[in-house]
C-alpha cells in the first residue's frame, strides 16, 4: 500500500511537471507567432514664432542685454543695438542664429538664447445659426 502511495505521488509529480512544459511551449509559441510592427517615431513640426507670441531673449555674458518683448501685429521685434526684427515665421533657434549674427557686430561673441514664453492665441470668429456667435480661442487639436 505504501508503495502505491509513493507511486501515485511520483506520478502525479511527473503529470504535472509535463503539463507545467507543454503548456509554457504553447505559450512560447503564440508569441513568436505574433508579427512584431515597428512604430515610426511621431515627427512633430517646429514651432514658428506669430504675432502675439512673448519672447524673452537672453545674453549669458551681457545679461544687461535681456529683454522680454512681444512680437507686433506687423511681425517684427525692437530690440537694444540691432533696432527692428523680422521674427514672425521664423523658429526660435532660426531667430538665435539670425540674433547672434546681428549682434555679432556689437559684441565679440553673442551667446544668447530664445525663449518662447507665451504663445498668441489663435482666434476664429463663428457665426451663422450657432449657439453663441463671437470669437473663440482655438486650443490644440481643435
Amino acid at each position: 500500500m505504501k508503495n502505491r502511495i509513493s507511486f501515485c505521488v511520483l506520478m502525479a509529480i511527473v503529470l504535472s511537471f509535463l503539463l507545467a512544459c507543454s503548456s509554457n511551449q504553447s505559450v512560447v509559441k503564440e508569441e513568436q507567432s505574433l508579427p512584431i510592427v515597428p512604430t515610426a517615431p511621431i515627427k512633430l513640426d517646429t514651432y514658428r514664432i506669430q504675432a502675439g507670441d512673448e519672447l524673452d531673449i537672453k545674453f549669458f555674458y551681457n545679461p544687461e542685454l535681456d529683454e522680454t518683448v512681444v512680437v507686433r501685429p506687423d511681425g517684427k521685434i525692437s530690440l537694444q543695438l540691432v533696432d527692428e526684427v523680422e521674427v514672425v515665421g521664423l523658429s526660435p533657434a532660426e531667430l538665435d542664429e539670425l540674433l547672434s549674427k546681428k549682434y555679432s557686430h556689437e559684441l565679440r561673441k553673442p551667446v544668447l538664447t530664445v525663449i518662447v514664453r507665451s504663445f498668441s492665441r489663435q482666434r476664429v470668429f463663428v457665426g451663422g445659426e450657432v449657439g453663441r456667435p463671437g470669437l473663440i480661442s482655438l486650443s490644440p487639436g481643435m
